[in-house]
């Protein structure tokens, strides 16, 4: 396994570490937008989490210095009234950034007012919590499973493991509700149900068998995680011989579905490949295990990616695909995954721009409109998040704001 794994550390390096030390170098006169800022999707918390992990690869270079001084910056600018509790877009996000540098029991007074704050807000929130069900308001991104996500670092402290448990007590009933929908009125335009990761039940999946494998005892959690894996089972299709998913409901399966498959993190097979890998987990299923993790073999082995138009970021391009691959050879050890992703690793350096400052591309389904931006979920901190992964041969501590655990 050990030369393996020094075969892809070398390929990978030869590939990109020359661009990763160059883009690495230049945002270190970046200009955020005041917008933008705060937000773990396109400010300076994601930056922080990349500039973490690169001082794991390179702890002679002072990354860490350089991650507290971007701190120093938003800590300056911020009003914290003015954010949300998000994962993505808020509080949240900047308290997984601060943990991410928090090594040697650094930032510990930053932590413990931001939490405290982030304590306080999610009881008021609780108290005028919305009653319809909205999305936003749920998924990983904008929501509240986001929030669970971060917050499980807390558990230790009774306030929050209390309102982990309210927080995924409302997760619960809005999980049942989407279920049901279909059955009540299957054409009403509102009864879309989206099934993806980042904004869909596969998210929630996640969340909910992430809290039951960190011992969280919530009232009908085991109930539901058994009837969302029952209910993704009852909703799948079959593409080119690979078990695969609708990205929302109701779904009408068209000759395009007979011969792609979307395989992005965000609303295809990756995303909802490692949810029902992870429930398989937190209910004790090893064949359900063993199940998903052949058919993403299956899908490695159909896919078929050529130069030109094909999506290079993590949320809904090559890299997450990437690291869900580099995830179960990590787990299971199957040298079959390294050989994968050795050609994925050519495929992505194939379709980047290294002329460009953002060289990786975040395609459009139809291929025709290619944007390049620097974010941690679409833009070239994904990518090279996956990259520094490889490069260390381990899992990406920081994994966990994708919903792995």
């Amino acid at each position: 396994m050990y030369i393996t794994s020094l075969k892809l550390q070398k390929h990978c390096s030869l590939l990109f570490e020359e661009h990763l030390k160059n883009f690495a170098n230049s945002t270190l006169k970046m200009n955020f937008q005041d917008k933008s800022i705060y937000s773990l999707s396109h400010g300076i918390p994601g930056l922080c989490i990349f500039y973490a992990s690169l001082d794991k690869l390179y702890p002679q270079n002072k990354w860490d210095y350089y991650a507290h001084r971007y701190l120093e910056l938003l800590n300056g600018k911020i009003d914290f009234n003015l954010l949300d509790v998000s994962l993505y877009q808020g509080i949240s996000g900047i308290g997984a950034s601060v943990l991410s540098l928090a090594k040697e029991g650094r930032y510990q007074h930053y932590l413990k007012s931001l939490n405290e704050l982030l304590e306080y807000r999610i009881k008021k929130l609780l108290v005028k919590f919305p009653i319809e069900f909205d999305v936003s308001k749920y998924d990983v991104v904008t929501g509240i499973t986001g929030v669970v996500r971060y917050m499980l670092f807390l558990k230790e402290n009774n306030n929050f493991n209390q309102l982990i448990k309210e927080l995924v007590k409302k997760i619960i009933l809005y999980a049942e509700f989407e279920m049901n929908k279909l059955s009540n009125n299957p054409v009403e335009k509102n009864n879309i149900i989206n099934l993806g990761t980042a904004h869909g039940l596969s998210g929630i999946l996640s969340i909910l068998s992430i809290v039951k494998l960190e011992e969280i005892e919530v009232e009908n959690l085991d109930h539901t995680i058994l009837n969302l894996i029952e209910f993704f089972e009852k909703n799948n299709f079959k593409s080119l011989g690979v078990l695969t998913f609708p990205e929302r409901l109701p779904f009408i399966n068209t000759p395009r579905h007979k011969k792609y498959i979307n395989f992005s993190w965000c609303y295809g097979l990756t995303g909802i490949s490692r949810s029902m890998i992870l429930a398989s987990k937190a209910i004790d299923d090893k064949l359900l295990k063993e199940k998903y993790i052949n058919n993403y073999t299956l899908f490695l082995d159909s896919l078929y990616l050529k130069k030109s138009n094909v999506s290079t970021v993590f949320c809904h391009g090559i890299s997450g695909v990437i690291y869900e691959t580099f995830l179960l050879y990590k787990e299971f050890g199957n040298i079959k995954f390294i050989e994968h992703i050795l050609k994925l690793l050519t495929i992505l350096h194939d379709n980047s721009d290294f002329n460009r400052f953002n060289s990786f591309p975040d395609c459009s389904v139809e291929g025709n409109d290619n944007e390049y931006k620097e974010g941690i979920i679409d833009g070239t901190i994904s990518v090279y998040i996956v990259i520094v992964s490889i490069l260390l041969d381990e899992k990406e501590k920081m994994d966990w704001i994708f919903l792995k655990h």
